[in-house]
């Protein structure tokens, strides 16, 4: 049974953009259906969350949000306050240490005044140094 919530963005940015991620927690105790209106609600208050889906056939979370708004920490310490913390297996610590990567370098181009270096080449060739 999959349970679906939308919460308002609280973005600048349309739910197509760019920094708009959809990641996938399993979870620990979802098994009951009294975790799940806490768990959404939980979720859905969080700033930069836009929609949270709850798979309670096989014990997951599907949350879509934006990485430059909030980061899968936060994400994390919502699900363990609201009774329900992620799995911790090391596929799965290795999975949010990735994500962290992720979200820190989506959050720091978008907060940047100059473009990602890859963006225009033409800059990294003129300040080559000449022989």
């Amino acid at each position: 049974m999959q349970e679906s919530s939308s919460a308002p963005s609280h973005s600048s940015l349309d739910a197509n953009s760019r920094s708009s991620v959809s990641r996938r927690f399993s979870l620990e105790g979802l098994n009951d259906g009294l975790h799940t209106p806490t768990t959404t609600h939980a979720l859905t208050q969080q700033p930069g969350v836009q929609d949270v889906q709850i798979d309670l056939q096989h014990n997951c979370i599907h949350i879509h949000y934006d990485n430059t708004i909030i980061d899968v920490e936060t994400v994390v310490e919502a699900l363990r306050n609201a009774g329900c913390p992620p799995r911790q297996r090391f596929l799965d610590r290795l999975k949010y240490g990735w994500w962290r990567y992720l979200d820190e370098n989506a959050r720091g181009n978008a907060t940047s005044t100059q473009a990602p270096c890859c963006s225009n080449p033409a800059t990294i060739h003129a300040q080559r140094r000449r022989r």
